[in-house]
């Protein structure tokens, strides 16, 4: 196993918890624009430049499900070895690592404190031996459930070496709002959120 891909989970040791995929709510409330960055080691990095892209691969899967390895993520299965409803794969992008933060919610100290220690950290060392990408991609559901919560799984893939990453990163927990919730609530009754999504809080004085 090659040059695998390091994708930043929380073991990392990264400040603000960087970096798990990111997930943005789409227009219709039904799934979700996602971003995942990782680092893909490089002992020539203007070979590297020229070589194949890495490839991710995702899927998702209710809350409570069992974790998948990274292996299961890239053949489309579940932690049971069940085919997913909703994965797929895409190739990623090389990208500039600050710019991705600062696009992604890390606020100016916190993306200034990630990239100096992406850039310094021994073992991580942007552009000297690892080259950051990023990829994106769009989960959409058929239909809408308030009950309904998952989460997405993310393995990478150097395709020059064909090296899978150790283990896959996760997102954090998404939940599928109900119809006539407003954004950042997840429940409704009678016009009134009852239930944020992670990371909100009601206001009682409304």
């Amino acid at each position: 196993n090659v040059e695998p891909p390091l994708l930043l989970s929380s073991n990392v040791g990264l400040p603000a918890g960087c970096c798990p995929p990111t997930a943005h709510e789409l227009k219709d409330r039904l799934g979700w624009n996602v971003s995942v960055m990782f680092l893909v080691p490089a002992k020539d990095i203007a070979l590297a430049l020229d070589g194949r892209r890495p490839r991710i691969s995702w899927v998702l899967v209710e809350s409570m499900a069992v974790a998948p390895s990274s292996l299961q993520v890239l053949d489309g299965f579940t932690g049971k070895s069940i085919r997913a409803h909703f994965h797929g794969s895409t190739l990623a992008e090389r990208i500039q690592a600050f710019s991705w933060l600062f696009a992604n919610g890390y606020d100016g100290k916190d993306a200034e404190s990630i990239y100096e220690m992406l850039m310094k950290r021994p073992g991580l060392q942007l552009y000297k031996t690892h080259i950051p990408y990023s990829a994106h991609f769009t989960v959409s559901l058929p239909e809408r459930s308030s009950q309904a919560s998952y989460k997405i799984f993310v393995a990478a893939q150097n395709m020059q070496s064909m090296a899978l990453a150790p283990e896959p990163v996760v997102s954090a927990l998404l939940q599928v709002a109900a119809i006539s919730c407003p954004s950042g609530c997840s429940n409704c009754s009678q016009g009134r959120c009852v239930k944020c999504v992670e990371g909100k809080h009601l206001n009682l004085d409304e």
